[in-house]
């Protein structure tokens, strides 16, 4: 047995039983220094990871919020700078998506991957949407034909009256009953203009049409018989007027239901307030789930 001791307080022990304890203990403050610089860096991830949920929840509703700026924007230029700026959000909101993603891989918390699996999921169909809704905002075909109805249609009714007004006014009922008439049934297919431009089903419009063009075989009708009911010289001076007024707005009813048949604002609307609303809550619940997630680790890891 070696000779050489290292004192005790009790008794002298061996070199070998020294020198293990030496080791013991420089093993020790090795550990323990190295589980401090693991927490730091344990912490400092899980900050991150928090950070970056916390970006794209906010670039999240910052790109929903441009999208109903888009949907609501009355000209196209307007519509598509708020698209341009709905397209960035997502794509910084992308960005923000993979720096976490390596973070959750890196960590390799099972619970945490599982949630973010279930976001990635929800943006996934989002982007299937918003590509629909792409091709949707920015035509406004519904308030283009509102615009259409109010202005250019509407001024053609208008000149329409002004023109049989002197007829209208005469004494003669018969004439006066055709040209009230022609007047009625404008009046009756423009006032349809507006809920043709609202309905979002194909047969609900195909049911307004019919009651345009029942309206306008009215009008038609009265042009005739009104034509055999005018003293030459009158009918020079009135029918051409009132005609060409009236042939305006007809041809302006057909762009109105065209625009109108497009439907795109409808469809946008109905995307944006159905569809994206739902989801874009659900990914709000599952973003909320994983912080939760995050937090109980920070937690775990301060115990």
């Amino acid at each position: 047995m070696p000779t050489t001791l290292c004192l005790s307080r009790r008794r002298p022990l061996p070199i070998a039983a020294c020198l293990a304890l030496v080791a013991a203990l420089l093993a020790a403050l090795v550990l323990s220094g190295c589980s401090g610089n693991n927490l730091h860096d344990r912490l400092r991830i899980l900050q991150e990871k928090r950070q970056r949920i916390e970006a794209v929840r906010t670039d999240l509703l910052l790109a929903v919020n441009a999208e109903k700026s888009a949907l609501l924007s009355p000209t196209q230029a307007d519509a598509k700078a708020d698209l341009a700026t709905a397209r960035q959000g997502m794509e910084n909101l992308g960005k923000e998506m993979e720096t976490l993603a390596g973070l959750i891989d890196k960590d390799g918390n099972a619970k945490e991957k599982a949630a973010f699996a279930a976001i990635d999921a929800d943006f996934a169909e989002m982007a299937r949407i918003d590509e629909t809704l792409g091709g949707l905002i920015g035509r406004n075909t519904n308030l283009r034909a509102a615009m259409l109805s109010r202005t250019e249609a509407a001024l053609a009714v208008s000149r329409l009256q002004h023109a049989l007004t002197p007829v209208i006014d005469a004494p003669f009922c018969p004439a006066s009953r055709e040209a009230l008439r022609i007047v009625t049934a404008a009046l009756s297919i423009l006032s349809l203009h507006a809920q043709h431009i609202d309905e979002a089903t194909a047969a609900g419009m195909d049911a307004l049409e019919a009651a345009m063009n029942r309206q306008d075989a009215k009008a038609r009708a009265g042009f005739d018989h009104l034509a055999g009911l005018l003293p030459p010289d009158t009918q020079q001076e009135i029918l051409p007027q009132s005609k060409a007024a009236y042939g305006d707005f007809w041809r302006a009813t057909q762009e109105v239901i065209r625009l109108s048949r497009l439907n795109t604002n409808i469809q946008a609307q109905s995307l944006t307030v159905g569809r994206k609303r739902l989801l874009t809550a659900k990914t709000l619940s599952d973003l909320a789930t994983l912080e939760t997630l995050v937090g109980q680790g920070e937690f775990t890891a301060t115990r």
